[in-house]
């Protein structure tokens, strides 16, 4: 059940009033759930944040080192990219991970949304649930952060005893409209669903979640075995060890994906970005985006 938040201003004390945080947490007002020190201004003709000299963005949540070390890495051709990006958005989300590749993991997860930030109201079979105990947290290269109900990591496991409203996981996102760059079309999320043990990709079947939509999800499980082809792939036979970077249990996905960044390292003497890379191995930077796209 996607909504936003709708903000309200009854005066000017209302901007700066006390920030509650999903998972019960309360700041003294918004600006400050990252940065300790950042002042809030009553006064709607000004920023409403004004943060300390290491966060910065809208609500001072951004790591300002973090930020300075993309900005280091500008190269006139990343520039031009983000310039085309104000109109065609998916030029930017193509490259992101190879111009997030400079930041640590620490930094990346801190640049994208924390559960509290998405998840308002989490239930399963009416059953009220605590968001940062109900979904397992793991970052992906492209997605940014992502939340995993029932994941194969996961302590417990829910299985739904029935169908229609009254069962199943019931979900309230909050999606910052207002944190958006000017030039985005849409404002939403991804729903994937998948087997437990298994990892999902950008390009794996989805659901767009709109604000202000109540979108309802059934399932029905279809299982099906195929018989072993005579001279069958190896990611399909499986019959040799195969590279394979990705968590979980293995799939033919996951298998080519490995083996496509076997190939890339071979060409490029890096692996691509936007998927799981072998442990060790140099992520491509934007400027190697140009060996990928040749190979």
């Amino acid at each position: 059940t996607p909504t936003t938040k709708a903000s309200t201003t009854t005066g000017f004390v209302d901007r700066c009033r006390k920030y509650t945080a999903t998972n019960g947490s309360v700041y003294g007002n918004r600006c400050m759930t990252k940065d300790a020190g950042a002042h809030c201004s009553t006064d709607p003709s000004q920023p409403l944040c004004t943060c300390t000299s290491a966060w910065m963005g809208t609500y001072c949540a951004v790591d300002a080192a973090a930020f300075e070390k993309l900005a280091g890495n500008a190269s006139e051709d990343l520039i031009r990219t983000i310039d085309v990006g104000r109109t065609n958005p998916a030029t930017v989300i193509a490259a992101l991970p190879a111009v997030l590749s400079v930041l640590t993991d620490e930094q990346r997860v801190d640049m994208s949304y924390s559960i509290e930030d998405v998840i308002m109201d989490v239930s399963f079979e009416q059953k009220p649930l605590i968001p940062r105990e109900a979904f397992t947290f793991f970052n992906d290269p492209s997605l940014g952060n992502c939340f995993t109900f029932n994941h194969f990591n996961a302590t417990k496991k829910y299985r739904a005893r029935g169908v229609g409203a009254r069962y199943g996981l019931r979900v309230t996102f909050e999606f910052g409209a207002e944190e958006y760059a000017p030039w985005v079309e849409a404002v939403g999320g991804l729903t994937y669903i998948h087997p437990i043990g298994q990892n999902i990709y950008l390009e794996s079947v989805k659901h767009t979640i709109q604000p202000g939509n109540s979108d309802q999800i059934a399932m029905k499980k279809h299982s099906f075995k195929r018989l072993q082809a005579l001279f069958a792939p190896a990611c399909v036979a499986r019959k040799d060890p195969q590279s394979f970077y990705f968590p979980g249990e293995y799939s033919v996905d996951g298998c080519l994906r490995s083996c496509y960044q076997d190939s890339v390292f071979r060409s490029c003497g890096c692996m691509d970005p936007q998927y799981t890379m072998k442990e060790g191995v140099v992520p491509c930077d934007f400027e190697k985006l140009a060996c990928i796209e040749e190979m």
